[in-house]
């Protein structure tokens, strides 16, 4: 490391274009490193977090019955989303009679 850097400062002293340009070669260098998609990341809290590799007609198997019990409390519990569910089914479904 400090010997890249004393070979910049030397290459800036001779030529401070030359040395600018390897400037910011270094920096898109060091931005390509730190790249990656925040979902592959693992932190403190991904850690023990491990996705399942399994079809979508497998884990909405596996998720519907808790995942349906959730939306109705929720549907109980919140008057405004009661609303919205009702004003949806009619819009799409038609009134009731």
């Amino acid at each position: 490391m400090m010997l890249t850097r004393a070979l910049d400062w030397l290459v800036s002293v001779v030529s401070p274009q030359a040395g600018y340009r390897r400037a910011m070669f270094r920096e898109a260098l060091a931005r390509n490193r730190r790249s990656e998609y925040a979902a592959a990341k693992t932190t403190r809290l991904t850690g023990t977090w491990a996705p399942l590799d399994a079809s979508v007609k497998t884990v909405i198997g596996n998720s519907l019955k808790p995942v349906r019990a959730r939306v109705r409390q929720l549907i109980r519990d919140f008057p405004y989303l009661a609303r919205a569910v009702k004003v949806s089914v009619d819009y799409t479904v038609g009134e009731e009679h």
